[in-house]
Formats: C-alpha cells, structure tokens, sequence
C-alpha cells in the first residue's frame, strides 16, 4: 500500500474552494457573532466563558487521546496561566498543568507564525515522562523504526498509516511551516479561506507525525491557531469537544486521507461540518454562561446558603445539564441536611419561582428556572401590530391605550434608530475596502450606542414594567449587535489599511478582556487596548516612538501607559502623575 506522502505531487493537496463557500463564510459570520456575544458580556462573565470554553477544550483534546483529566485541576491551571489567579497556584498534575498551558500558549501566540520552536514547545508542554518509557520531548523524532499508527493484540496488529521516515521529517516540517506562514490570511501570499487552511494544515501534520507523542494534541492545536487568524481573534469554537463527540468518524476520514490521493474534498467536507458543530457547541456555552448570570442576577440575594450550594451544583455540570434532575434525596445530599430541612427549601424554591417541578410522589423532580429576556426577537413597528399585545409581552386593560402606545413609540424607537443591520452606513461598509467609508461607519457605531443609551435612559423603571421586559436584557442584545458589527469593520479596516500602506498589519485584539480602538494620527494607525488600569498603543505600520508620543498625550489612561511598537520597538512607561501633569483628559 503506498501512502499519501509517497504520492508524487506530494503535499499539493486539491480541493474545489466553491464547493465550500457558502459554509465558509456561515462559519465566518458565525465566529464574528459569538465573538459579539462575548463582548457584550460583563468583565466577570466574559472571563468565566473564557476559562469555560478552555477547560473543556483542554479536556476533550485530552480525552480524545485516550486520557482522562480531573475538570478542577485544569481550571486551577488555565486560570493560573490566564492571570485570572495567583501564579503557582496551577494544578500539581502535570497533565493537567500541561494541556492547560497548551490551550493558553495558543491563545497567546494566536497571530504570531508558526515556527518550530513554537510546534516543539506545544508539544513539550503535552507530553510528560513516564516511568518505563519517556518519550523525545520538544524535538522532532530521531528513531530508525517506522512511525505507525497500529491497533490490535500483539500478533494481530493492523497498520492504519504509516509517516514519513524520522530522516524526511526536518525537511517536510520546513516545507509545512513555510506553506502554512505563507497562507496566512493577514500577510500571507496566497491566501485560503480558514476553515479550509486549518483542514489542510491538521491533515497534512497528521500525515506527517513529526513527534514521537502528542501529535494529536498538537495537530488540533494549529487548527486554534488557523481559525484564530481566520478570525483575527482567539478562536471561540470549541473544536475538540466536536471532534470527540465524533471521534470514531474523524479517525476513519483522517485514516482515508492518509491512503487515497491529494483531492482533500471529502476530508474537508468532514472537517468544515466539524467546525460549524463546533461553533454550535460555543453557542449553547455562552448562552449557558447568559442564563447562569440571569439566574444569579435575580435570585442569588434571595436564596440561601444551602440553596445557593445546590444550584451551584446543578450549574457546575454545564450545559449537559443535571443529569436524573433534582431531587429531595439529591438535595439532602448535596446540602449535608435532613429530610425536612430540604422539603421546606426546596418548596421555597418553588414558591420564588426559582425552581419548576415536574412529576409526583417518588417521581418528583425540579429543573433549575429559566430567566431570559422576554424581548421578543426582531420586533419592529410592523411584527408589533401583528403580535398583538399579548404576545409582546404587554399587559392588557391594566394600563390605557395611551400609555401603551406611547412606549411602544419609544421602544420602537430604540430598534429604528439604534439596530447596526438597519444602518445604510455601516451595512455598506461591511461590504467594503474604502477607508474614509468603513472610518465613517465607526463613527456611525459610536453614535448609535450613544443615542441608544439617551434613549434607554428616557424610559423610567416604572414604564419598563408595562412590558415583561429586562432593560438589561434588552441593552444585552444591542451590544452584541454592535459588538458584532464594530470587530467585522475594524477587521476591514485593518485589510484596508495594510493595502494602503502596502505593509503588514498588525492586529493586537489577543488579550481577554479589551476594548479596543483604531486611531488615525498623520496618516498613520494605531491600535489602542483599554483595560482596567492601563492603555496599550500598538503600531499597524511603523510608527516612529515620536508619533506614538504625540498620540498619547492626547489621552488620559489608568496607573501606567505602556506602548509597545512591531519590530524592535522599544516599551515606553510613564507613571499616571506624569500624565496629570501634562493635563490630559479623556
């Protein structure tokens, strides 16, 4: 049998880029709408989705390889190595400690190229010592034996592929390495949409085996890394979770690949299906993440503490839910009380609406109350009328026709005038690579949310309960619209700008919790990232430190201002009373 590796054309693999791409930009207008999800949520949440989505991943690209890892001992980790809690404090397991570091190096190094260094380090990070047998750590294989992928006893294996001799691996990883850089979507010189470059990439690695141990982990490690460029932030798609729930079938087309020729269509319609149930997966966590802060939002003040330690229990197994539901024994487990003392809170419960129950007697259970937001999707002037009172939520013969009207006129209003999709300006600056038009979108944006907030401020707290809706709910949605609609423009912004300059863009949104701004400053851009307590300016073309200087005196920022510039720039940091000094304001 002769391997793909072996074919002549090798790796010049051949697909039909239309026959996937209407899936590719769903993918990619999905991956812009979870990212404005995440934006739109608090500081607190938008890190527990964050820490959420990477203990999961780090579980199932784990679990994938046949290893099983203790779901604290990895959070303790990412959250370590996030920043999100003290350094030291990851877990004392070291394949704990390692796949956690895997999932966050990735995060970190999102746009930078791949390298071998980087690729050695990765897998370094995944693959312990053990006490028979160590395998090679952060180096390439070196063995004289066949690298195989075998199952069955001993006697009665089957060879389902076999790599590339350890000798060819140095030369076929360069040659990986250098196509991979050079199709990147940022500055690569022949571009491939994402999904299907991270298919490609994930494959072509596979087939190559370059490690002794940890190629899989490895290999789903660059497809992050693609998508992520793709996307030009830190992939949210939970792509080991998808990949684990279909295991058997990715190893059977991965197999496939590896004997047939180069025509990668089949593979990749597997693996492009494997992405958008990845996203769909991502969506259902986030909306998770939504509910749980609704849920805590509304009854937390009112329950108590074994209450709270119940419901915490029933939340910590994720969107999978609890499984067998509530009930009264369950309680009494989880709560350490008596038969009682569970009768009476969990029918307290009840009786705050905190809890439903379906079934009788022995077969009584209770779910965990969903709190949405009553705010019907798409409502305009138009589907209101059509809707009825009812149905939008109003409640009939307690207020007159007039009160009613009128603060339909204003919520109306709000989606009229405040909606980004209903915007002629920034819908046609979607579609567009003119800078003064995709700036003017922005700027469009910005006035959007202010006279948003104007409005929203009109309607007094007693109008609010007219309609069975959560202002803060309602404020939700409009951020993740505009929080959608603003990365789309900046991303086309940044390609806009990198063929103007006729220069590599640099595009810096790779922290966790930023807000960030493109400024123009004499024909020049910047990136500005806002955090808490400080302002990072970085250069999308080569800024000299004086222009940067310039910028930044026109700003006032948190404790310190640090400016790091591409190339060799140096870091710049000015106390905050030096900036009080100079009289700035923001």
């Amino acid at each position: 049998m002769s391997w793909i590796w072996e074919h002549k054309d090798w790796p010049d693999f051949r697909f039909d880029e239309e026959r996937f791409q209407s899936r590719v930009e769903e993918i990619q207008r999905q991956a812009d709408r979870l990212i404005g999800s995440v934006e739109a949520l608090s500081g607190e949440a938008q890190a527990e989705t964050i820490v959420d989505l990477l203990v999961s991943e780090a579980i199932k690209t784990s679990s994938i390889e046949g290893e099983e890892l203790d779901r604290e001992s990895v959070r303790s980790s990412i959250k370590a190595y996030l920043g999100f809690a003290p350094k030291g404090t990851q877990s004392r397991d070291p394949k704990a400690a390692g796949v956690a570091a895997l999932m966050v190096d990735v995060r970190k190094h999102w746009n930078d190229p791949l390298t071998e260094e980087l690729l050695c380090n990765w897998q370094s990070m995944v693959v312990q010592e053990g006490i028979l047998h160590s395998p090679l750590r952060g180096a390439y294989r070196s063995h004289e034996s066949p690298m195989q992928v075998v199952s069955g006893a001993i006697g009665y294996e089957q060879v389902h592929y076999e790599a590339p001799p350890s000798s060819q691996v140095p030369a076929e990883m360069a040659r990986f390495i250098e196509w991979y850089n050079a199709t990147a979507p940022i500055d690569g010189v022949e571009q491939i949409p994402g999904p299907i470059r991270a298919g490609i990439a994930h494959a072509r690695f596979e087939h190559i085996h370059p490690f002794e141990d940890g190629n899989g982990r490895v290999g789903r490690a660059i497809v992050d890394h693609a998508l992520s460029q793709a996307e030009r932030f830190p992939a949210l798609a939970s792509l080991s979770t998808s990949i684990e729930q279909e295991r058997r079938a990715y190893y059977e087309h991965l197999e496939a690949s590896g004997k047939g020729g180069l025509d990668a269509n089949d593979w990749l319609d597997f693996f492009v299906g494997i992405v958008s149930r990845a996203q769909e997966l991502t969506k259902n966590e986030v909306e998770f993440i939504v509910g749980k802060t609704r849920y805590y939002d509304k009854f937390h003040s009112q329950l108590n503490e074994r209450q709270l330690k119940a419901v915490g229990r029933i939340f910590a197994e994720g969107t999978k839910g609890f499984e067998g539901g509530l009930t009264t024994k369950k309680y009494m487990s989880i709560t350490k009380c008596g038969r009682g003392t569970a009768f009476r809170d969990l029918n307290d419960l009840l009786e705050k609406g905190a809890v439903t129950q379906t079934g009788v007697g022995r077969g009584t259970r209770y779910e965990l109350a969903k709190v949405e937001s009553t705010l019907p999707t798409g409502w305009n002037r138009e589907n209101s009328k059509q809707h009825g009172d009812r149905e939008m939520g109003l409640a009939p013969n307690t207020f007159s026709d007039k009160e009613i009207e009128s603060l339909e006129e204003k919520i109306t209003e709000i989606y009229e005038y405040t909606d980004p999709s209903d915007d002629t300006t920034v819908m046609q600056a979607l579609e567009s690579a003119d800078i003064s038009q995709i700036e003017a979108a922005l700027e469009r944006l910005t006035d959007m949310d202010i006279r948003f907030n104007d409005l929203l401020a009109d309607i007094a707290p007693s109008e609010w309960r007219v309609v069975s809706m959560d202002h803060e709910a309602f404020k939700e949605r409009h951020d993740q619209a505009t929080g959608s609609a603003s990365h789309q423009l900046k991303d086309n912004l940044f390609k806009a700008v990198g063929k103007e300059l006729d220069s590599d863009v640099w595009e810096a949104n790779q922290g966790v919790n930023y807000v960030g701004d493109v400024v123009r400053l004499d024909q020049n851009y910047l990136y500005l990232q806002l955090s808490e307590n400080s302002v990072s300016a970085h250069a999308l073309n080569q800024m000299s430190p004086d222009q940067v200087e310039k910028l930044l005196d026109q700003i006032a920022v948190g404790d310190y201002v640090h400016v790091n510039e591409v190339g060799d720039a140096e870091k710049v940091e000015r106390p905050l009373a030096q900036e009080r000094d100079r009289g700035n304001s923001h």
